[in-house]
């Protein structure tokens, strides 16, 4: 039995799911000349997703960007109760060797996510698993989305990873270091 038909039309429907999911990546590191900026950038990226129809932001979690981005969705979900906040997750202790003031972040946005994903459903300390599942993670978000918003400044490390896996997974590219940075 041939399944060419079938498989086009599974195809086409996680297209159609994934339209409406959007996930975060940037830099850990966010200057404080740019972070203003970047604010307001951002809140614009998310308005016009949400008028293509994005009700659900996905983010990893980490410091930096991702922490920005989650606490900027928190903030909207006041005036657009549609919209949800998904953590997709490393590991179970990855906030464990952060500064206090980014563990209450952390804390607070975790209490304030509609879901929360992990790569791994365990403690992980040995360095090699940690970069395995943040990797995993990363892979995980932009497999199930359309969108990637993004503060890349392109250095390598993790986000460049990311957005490139981000653009062979035919996701569209939104990246705000530009808009910002200069």
């Amino acid at each position: 039995m041939d399944n060419t038909f079938e498989d086009a039309f599974v195809y086409e429907s996680d297209l159609i799911t994934n339209s409406n999911r959007c996930f975060f990546t940037g830099h850990r590191r966010i200057g404080a000349q740019v972070s203003d900026k970047l604010l307001l950038r951002l809140k614009a990226t998310v308005s016009y997703l949400l008028s293509k129809g994005v009700t659900e932001f996905h983010t990893g979690g980490a410091v930096g960007f991702d922490t920005f981005a989650a606490m900027m969705i928190i903030d909207l979900k006041r005036f657009h109760p549609e919209i949800r906040l998904i953590l997709d997750l490393p590991f179970l202790n990855q906030s464990e060797l952060w500064d206090d003031k980014n563990k209450r972040l952390y804390s607070f946005i975790l209490e304030h996510a509609d879901k929360t994903n992990y790569a791994c459903n365990k403690v992980v300390k040995d360095a090699g698993e940690i970069k395995k599942f943040l990797l995993e993670r990363n892979r995980m978000m932009a497999d199930s989305c359309y969108y990637c918003v993004a503060y890349f400044s392109g250095a390598r490390g993790g986000t460049d990873y990311t957005v490139s896996y981000a653009k062979k997974a035919g996701c569209e590219i939104i990246n705000l270091y530009y808009d910002v940075s200069f």
